[in-house]
């Protein structure tokens, strides 16, 4: 998980407007420029999304953001996590407020070679992914409001990670030429591993897994999750596979090939 003072430095770098959060004025001050020293490398800045109120989906997002922040030595990481698996209290909703309002300072402070990382973990169908928070109903996202999460970054290089099932029929609302999308399954096929009480859904811990050695791009850690995904579905007994799909704009292929993560 991301240690709690990483991630309150980076809410207090997007500028405080996702809430209040306890720290001593010390630790504020040292962590704040901690994040915010200038470096000569761009910044990758991670979203996390929990959106379902399980275990499963709030590590996801958590464990890649703790992950990238450890082995991402091509960038500074500045990484917030959101999850709607509230009763927990560790980390701020997964709301459309919250994850409104981090786009948008994201897109303020964004400099040119920053790359902007949504990874969003939940339950899906064709057409369409599932927010609950603890307690509450099930609502459909759709991608007319995915699209919108993504409006304020449309001059941010982004990497969007959908781990849902059928998350590949989202895929072509999300198309941009700055722009990838990595989907945990085709858009007629389920992904596996999001029973209630799992630590990680298969795509999830495979894309954990893709991180093990450094200077890995994206090009090749996608590569390494379809083979993990593959062969734990085919030790799962599973005949139709996921088959985790990809999605590459044509400017942001550079960022594809390149040995940064």
């Amino acid at each position: 998980m991301l240690h709690r003072s990483v991630l309150l430095a980076a809410l207090l770098l997007l500028g405080g407007c996702l809430g209040r959060v306890e720290v001593s004025q010390i630790q504020t001050r040292q962590n704040v420029a901690a994040q915010s020293t200038p470096s000569a490398k761009p910044r990758l800045w991670y979203i996390g999304v929990g959106l379902y109120d399980e275990s499963w989906s709030e590590n996801d997002v958590a464990d890649l953001g703790a992950r990238l922040v450890s082995k991402a030595d091509g960038f500074q990481v500045v990484p917030v996590v959101f999850s709607n698996r509230t009763e927990a209290k560790q980390y701020p909703a997964a709301s459309r407020a919250n994850i409104d309002a981090a786009a948008a300072e994201i897109a303020r402070q964004a400099r040119p070679g920053d790359v902007a990382l949504l990874y969003l973990s939940t339950h899906g169908a064709r057409g369409l992914v599932a927010r609950k928070e603890t307690g509450g109903g099930v609502e459909p996202v759709g991608p007319s409001e995915l699209r919108e999460w993504l409006l304020p970054l449309r001059n941010v290089n982004t990497v969007v990670v959908l781990s849902a099932c059928f998350s590949g029929s989202l895929m072509p609302a999300l198309d941009s030429d700055n722009r990838i999308v990595v989907a945990a399954a085709r858009y007629d096929r389920t992904s596996f591993g999001c029973q209630a009480g799992a630590e990680h859904t298969v795509f999830g811990q495979a894309l954990l897994d893709s991180l093990d050695m450094p200077h890995e791009s994206l090009k090749t850690m996608v590569a390494k999750v379809r083979a993990a995904v593959s062969k734990r579905e085919q030790e799962m007994g599973i005949r139709l596979k996921s088959e985790p799909q990809v999605d590459v704009g044509a400017a942001a292929m550079p960022l594809y090939d390149a040995p940064v993560f």
